[in-house]
C-alpha cells in the first residue's frame, strides 16, 4: 500500500490544518515539526512544489512507514501541541531493537487498542481510558471482539 502524510514547510498553513484545540478531548490539535535527513539511502519523503495543485502549500509527502523519534512535546499558547520529531535512519539499531521488543511484548500490530494496553502497563490509566473511549466510538455493537 502506498500511503503518504501530507506536510508543509509553511508553519502558518500547518497551523490552519491543525485546528485550534477547541474540540478536546475528542480531537487534539497538533503541529509536528520534522527534522529530515537528505543523506540517507532511502528517502521516505518527497517535495511536491512543482507538481502540486496547491503550489502555495509548499507540500512535502512523507511515507506512512517513515519512523520518527519524538524529541519533545510542548503545549503552545494557542491550544495546539507542538511535537518535535527526527527522522530515524533505517539502520538505527536502537529503533530496530525497540520495534522487535514492542512486537514481542504486545504480540500484534500496533493499534489504538494495543497503545491503550501499553499505557496501562506503564501506569498511565487516565490516558489509556481516553484512547479506549475513542475506540469505543469507532466500533458498533455488531463488530467482532478482538482476542
Amino acid at each position: 500500500m502506498n500511503t503518504f502524510l501530507s506536510t508543509t514547510f509553511q508553519k502558518d498553513i500547518a497551523l490552519l490544518y491543525a485546528g485550534n484545540g477547541l474540540r478536546r478531548p475528542e480531537y487534539e490539535s497538533v503541529l509536528f515539526e520534522l527534522i529530515l535527513f537528505t543523506d540517507i539511502k532511502v528517502r521516505p519523503f518527497s517535495a511536491t512544489q512543482r507538481r502540486s495543485y496547491f503550489i502555495d502549500e509548499d507540500e512535502l509527502l512523507c511515507a506512512i512507514a517513515a519512523i520518527f523519534r519524538i524529541d519533545s512535546v510542548e503545549e503552545m499558547s494557542n491550544g495546539v501541541s507542538c511535537v518535535k520529531m527526527t527522522l530515524i535512519k533505517e539502520e538505527d539499531k536502537q529503533v530496530l531493537y525497540l520495534m522487535e521488543h514492542f512486537q514481542l511484548s504486545v504480540g500484534q500490530t500496533p493499534s489504538i487498542l494495543t497503545f491503550g494496553q501499553v499505557l496501562i502497563r506503564i501506569g498511565h490509566i487516565a490516558k489509556a481510558e481516553r484512547y479506549f473511549n475513542i475506540l469505543l466510538k469507532q466500533v458498533s455493537p455488531t463488530d467482532p471482539i478482538p482476542d
